[in-house]
């Protein structure tokens, strides 16, 4: 995880080159605009300080920003993310995924990944920050990258989803079948007692 604030008077354009990077970059823009082209994708994503941009470090991507900007980027593993999203898929390979360019940056999930970025900056500014521990900063690492595949759209969110659903199913069902076995327990314990108090009394000397 490398993450910087970066700031320009003068409009900057970056070109990803051979052999490319296994990496995904978030940029969130505090001031000015971005434009990002992918390979293949003809229209660009634009970001602003309401729209962040994430693309996948691949050969041939192509990212802008104008005069005086003020941007936080954040690039993850590749490698990290690929490994969560299989834990999330219960083991399936992922060969390849790619996340939607644009989000909002302002509401729901995208405001959730700024508020991490904001929380991370002001951490490292701090020389007694807790994130100087590895496995502290392992942990904040693991869970960004389940925030952006859980919050973000990207190529398997469908699947994601379908998943959830098809857990939602299964605990019903269990809990459908637990409900069921229950009842009959209670119906043959109310069956047993009923039989116990019909059951006539005898005497001593059983007359």
């Amino acid at each position: 995880m490398r993450a910087s604030r970066v700031a320009h008077t003068r409009a900057t354009r970056v070109t990803i080159r051979a052999p490319g990077l296994d990496a995904y970059c978030v940029c969130l823009m505090e001031r000015g605009t971005s434009e990002l082209v992918r390979p293949g994708l003809h229209e660009p994503a634009v970001g602003d300080a309401e729209t962040g941009i994430i693309f996948a470090g691949e050969l041939g991507s192509r990212f802008a920003a104008g005069d005086d900007s003020l941007r936080l980027v954040l690039w993850v593993s590749g490698k990290l993310l690929h490994e969560r999203l299989q834990v999330l898929l219960d083991g399936r390979e992922v060969k390849s995924f790619a996340f939607r360019p644009a989000f909002d940056q302002m509401r729901g999930p995208g405001a959730t990944i700024r508020r991490m970025l904001d929380f991370l900056f002001v951490e490292l500014e701090c020389s007694d920050s807790l994130l100087a521990n590895e496995i502290a900063t392992r942990t904040f690492e693991d869970n960004l990258a389940l925030c952006l595949l859980l919050g973000l759209p990207h190529s398997h969110t469908e699947r994601l989803h379908q998943q959830k659903k098809l857990r939602r199913t299964r605990a019903c069902s269990q809990g459908r079948a637990i409900h069921a076995r229950q009842c009959r327990r209670a119906a043959d314990d109310r069956r047993h007692c009923a039989g116990c108090g019909m059951q006539r009394p005898r005497s001593a000397d059983g007359v």
